[in-house]
């Protein structure tokens, strides 16, 4: 017998582990595809929040950028001026701190802020800025440096600086030109006794020139006033006849509501010209309120040659105006610039000539009827109304008339125009009657009103390096005091960059 095949069930069990196979493949397809779809989202997130953070990045540095646009802006103005420039560098345009700075509408998720907590080492400006994208943010620490060239030195005979007012009014600039009359440290010279020429400009005004007087060493002094326009820059060059070693500062003094009045000038080789090598020097000049060279003068500006003796640290401590004066009333002179620069730093110069510049100012006043009163200690009273303000801080001093004030005596407070009576730092001396005072550069000379009087003034040597020096006196009127600048080149530069990170 043949044995019985069922070959049903066979057919029905290949079919059931053929779909089984297939289920478990698609099962399979489905889970690596899930872990893909899984993988390519983690990755998505990933790289969203890498473009953020690269976003956050390019905003920190565009926050760097505008700090070192600030910082560049207002010491092009004033090289002085990088403390304060560093502070509004780290400020919104509405001078707020810690405060975020919102970018455009095309970036509508981005905005940057300062940490104004981070102090900076004398000379630099240190910055820290965060950038915010969405949740990202990056924070980048830079150290801004300023280096500033206040004039120019060197050998030769033809001297050029750079003269800009970036203020809204036109002003004046003084140079002081300085250079060594015959030989020169460090260079072979030919011809005689250099001497210099102004500059060409139009608006070029000699103010002083002359030479110390003490043998091949001396050094010889120019002065000149140029005009300039608000907004404008303009080379000032002078000439010297011969190659020499020499250097020159400047210093530009906008005015108060227009350009600045020239009054006059002052130099004389016996009384502005020394030739002798003292720790403290003296010269004289004449009453400028009286002689007209310095009538209704607000600014008093001393420019100065002055021996190195082959050492650049040469330089003067100080400049004082009316040193021995009846009253004693010194007036100590603010320095505004010295070159070559007294750390050697300055390439190609030997420290045998060296330029500065200082200046005074004082409000001017010329009145008239002035009277003071027992038991009204400090007190003047006026015959007519102030025609104008009396500014706090003014210097005062007798022009004619009876009476005598202190030395040093000073408005008290500001006064508005129409008063009669204002309040002096000090009981004069002398009771005033009918006396006429005056303020201005006429209040430093001593016995102002006298055609015949002097006024001396001296110089303090910084060290034995400074020896002779010549220089000149130059009067103005019209002057802003709180826009005056030395002539300087400043570029503001990144000396340091670098991300911080979280916990540093």
């Amino acid at each position: 017998m043949k044995p019985s095949v069922n070959t049903t069930p066979m057919r029905h069990q290949r079919g059931f582990v053929s779909i089984a196979a297939v289920f478990f493949v698609i099962l399979g397809v489905f889970s690596i595809l899930t872990q893909t779809l899984g993988m390519l989202g983690h990755k998505a997130s990933d790289s969203v929040q890498y473009l953020e953070g690269i976003k956050a990045l390019l905003i920190a540095e565009s926050g760097v950028e505008r700090s070192v646009a600030i910082v560049s802006g207002i010491v092009a103005a004033d090289d002085t001026q990088l403390n304060a420039a560093c502070d509004a560098a780290k400020k919104t345009n509405a001078g707020v701190s810690n405060q975020a700075i919102q970018f455009p509408s095309d970036v509508p998720h981005g905005s940057f802020q300062y940490d104004s907590s981070i102090t900076s080492a004398p000379g630099t400006c240190a910055v820290r800025v965060t950038g915010l994208y969405n949740q990202a943010q990056r924070t980048l620490q830079t150290l801004i440096n300023v280096a500033s060239e206040i004039g120019t030195a060197g050998f030769g005979h033809n001297i050029a600086m750079r003269l800009e007012n970036n203020t809204a009014v036109p002003g004046v600039a003084v140079f002081n030109l300085a250079w060594r009359r015959h030989g020169s440290t460090g260079n072979s010279t030919s011809g005689g006794q250099a001497t210099a020429t102004r500059c060409p400009l139009p608006s070029c005004n000699l103010e002083w020139t002359l030479e110390s007087s003490s043998g091949n060493p001396s050094v010889g002094a120019l002065g000149t006033a140029v005009n300039i326009g608000a907004k404008t820059g303009v080379d000032v060059i002078q000439t010297l006849s011969e190659d020499r070693n020499y250097s020159e500062v400047g210093m530009v003094m906008p005015g108060i509501a227009g350009l600045p009045t020239l009054v006059g000038n002052f130099y004389d080789s016996k009384r502005t010209a020394n030739t002798a090598n003292n720790t403290v020097t003296t010269g004289d000049t004449s009453s400028g309120e009286a002689k007209g060279w310095c009538a209704q003068a607000d600014t008093l500006v001393f420019g100065v040659s002055g021996r190195g003796n082959d050492n650049v640290t040469g330089a003067y401590a100080s400049v004082v105006f009316n040193t021995n004066g009846n009253p004693a009333q010194p007036i100590a002179m603010n320095w505004i610039a010295h070159y070559p620069n007294t750390d050697g730093s300055t390439p190609g110069v030997f420290g045998d000539v060296f330029s500065e510049i200082w200046y005074t100012y004082n409000p001017y006043v010329m009145l008239s009827g002035a009277t003071s009163k027992s038991g009204e200690t400090g007190t003047i009273n006026m015959a007519a109304s102030l025609p104008n303000a009396l500014i706090k801080g003014t210097i005062l001093k007798v022009y004619s008339g009876t009476g005598k004030f202190a030395g040093s005596t000073q408005v008290l407070d500001t006064v508005a125009a129409g008063s009669t009576q204002f309040k002096v730092t000090a009981t004069p001396s002398t009771a005033l009657a009918n006396a006429t005072v005056c303020g201005g550069i006429c209040a430093l000379f001593d016995n102002p009103s006298s055609p015949s009087s002097s006024t001396t003034f001296a110089l303090t040597r910084a060290t034995d390096a400074a020896q002779q020096w010549a220089g000149g006196f130059v009067c103005l009127r019209g002057v802003d005091p709180s826009k005056i600048r030395r002539i300087a080149r400043s570029q503001a530069k990144i000396s340091q960059w670098n991300e911080v990170t979280s916990g540093f």
